[in-house]
């Protein structure tokens, strides 16, 4: 079995190279499925390979925003507004899912796994940071906070939870959509 986790992890290795990060999240959801903790380099590819995926949808979704923009600017034919729209939308529900299944991926398969505190404070921060906040509702940033507290044996009265992380509710902007604030941040976040 090691041969083939070895194959997996070689061949993810690979799709970084090529620039194929969908391969490479394929790749590295296998070895992650494997019967044993991901190793340091395992972990780090693994998070590199969702990275990326996030990063060139997140890339799509800003190209795809401003040309609907623009057509809308220039009074172009409510078909290719609609067009333009409709795949911008396209690329946030990819979005969506991948949140979905690197969230799955590290409550499912990583956090169960970790065997120690820096496996499990690496999946913590990855569950809980940005680029992986895009789904709201789906990753309770307190809940993070008050795990890896209780990982690092930190009181909260004496190490409050991080003041980056805000309630959605006092951090939204004026333009984000209810509901999706969390989306809308990471989607208009300069990379």
């Amino acid at each position: 079995q090691m041969a083939d986790r070895e194959k997996k992890f070689y061949r993810a290795k690979l799709a970084e190279q090529a620039e194929r990060y969908d391969e490479m999240v394929k790749s590295m959801k296998s070895v992650a499925a494997s019967d044993s903790e991901l190793s340091v380099e395992e972990r780090n590819l693994l998070s590199v390979a969702f990275k990326n995926v996030i990063g060139s949808r997140r890339a799509s979704w800003r190209i795809l925003s401003a040309i609907e923009q623009r057509e809308e600017a220039k009074g172009s034919s409510q078909m290719r507004i609609d067009l333009a729209k409709a795949y911008r939308k396209q690329v946030e529900k990819e979005l969506a899912e991948v949140c979905d299944e690197v969230v799955k991926v590290l409550d499912t398969q990583l956090l169960p796994k970790a065997s120690n505190t820096e496996s499990q404070v690496f999946y913590l921060k990855m569950k809980g940071g940005v680029p992986f906040q895009i789904c709201p509702g789906r990753i309770p940033t307190r809940s993070i906070d008050e795990r890896l507290s209780e990982i690092l044996n930190l009181n909260p009265a004496t190490h409050p939870p991080s003041p980056t992380r805000r309630s959605h509710k006092t951090a939204a902007p004026a333009l984000a959509p209810p509901g999706n604030f969390l989306l809308f941040s990471i989607l208009t976040r300069s990379s």
